[in-house]
């Protein structure tokens, strides 16, 4: 998930939304397994071909494809190699599927664009610069994450989790390619780096698409 290596910590960029269950009532009955014709409708404007925008340079032929399907085939193609998964999406996340591992995250779409594990804006922004908030869930694992990033090119992560709460600090630049922050973590002074892109003034993201024709 987020590209950021530090040997004891993992910065989870989003927050996680409960999976709440209850028990059947005392004689209540059991519902049928869903059929297709009970099963939600996926967003239309979702559905398609979609290619990556990269974090680092890439020839477009070597740019992965996300293929996602009405029937809820989540696909991704890069060179050759195919990951296949499940989705299910609302007007706010997506939650992909594969063995041992769900993951749910807020997302953004438009016309030419998909975002997945999607930072907002948390107030007013000037571009990229100010502050960004996004929430996952990762096998249960409930996470928010904000990303600030100051016009004095310093910056911070900050993950709220279940039983933590990392603040990591430092300096952030953003090059023709992505926006890259040199961050440390009080318990350890080696730095890392953390890797995102945007859609300046909309969404941070580091899984960004763009639809195909």
């Amino acid at each position: 998930m987020p590209a950021m290596f530090k040997p004891g910590f993992v910065a989870v960029v989003g927050l996680a939304l409960f999976a709440c269950g209850k028990d059947d009532p005392p004689g209540g009955t059991v519902d049928a397994p869903a059929t297709p014709s009970d099963t939600p409708a996926l967003p239309a404007a979702m559905l398609g071909t979609w290619r990556e925008v990269p974090l680092f340079p890439k020839p477009p032929e070597n740019r992965a494809t996300l293929e996602l399907t009405a029937d809820g085939v989540y696909r991704i193609d890069d060179r050759g190699t195919i990951k296949t998964a499940t989705w299910t999406a609302d007007a706010t996340d997506i939650t992909v599927t594969e063995p041992g591992m769900t993951v749910r995250t807020k997302y953004l779409v438009d016309d030419t664009h998909l975002v997945e594990d999607a930072l907002f804006p948390m107030g007013a922004v000037d571009g990229i610069l100010g502050t960004w908030v996004g929430e996952s869930t990762r096998n249960g694992d409930h996470a928010v994450s904000t990303i600030v990033l100051g016009a004095d090119m310093t910056g911070s992560l900050t993950n709220v989790r279940a039983t933590r709460t990392d603040v990591f600090t430092g300096t952030w630049e953003l090059t023709p390619d992505h926006i890259v922050m040199r961050l440390t973590h009080p318990d350890s002074p080696t730095p890392f780096s953390f890797f995102t892109n945007s859609l300046p003034g909309i969404v941070l993201g580091q899984k960004i698409w763009t639809r195909e024709p």
